[in-house]
């Protein structure tokens, strides 16, 4: 099981922002996390990747300059 604590989902971000994604897991070897970041249309964008993170931990991504206005 892997989840993400935050963000939750109701906050408000602009491009350009630093976002720190905070997330747990009950593995207990390192795991690969990947940040993606999907549009209401389904457009995606690969934002960060690591592939020995701590089981549970924190990643700090930048959302790009080229960030259209929208929900996602």
């Amino acid at each position: 099981e892997f989840l993400v604590t935050a963000p939750t989902g109701d906050e408000t971000f602009t491009a350009g922002q630093t976002v720190t994604v905070t997330y747990s897991s009950a593995a207990t070897a390192p795991v690969s996390v990947v940040v993606v970041l999907r549009s209401e249309d389904g457009t995606s964008t690969r934002l960060a990747r690591t592939n020995q993170a701590d089981a549970s931990g924190s990643l700090s991504v930048t959302l790009p300059e080229s960030l259209a206005a929208g929900t996602y």
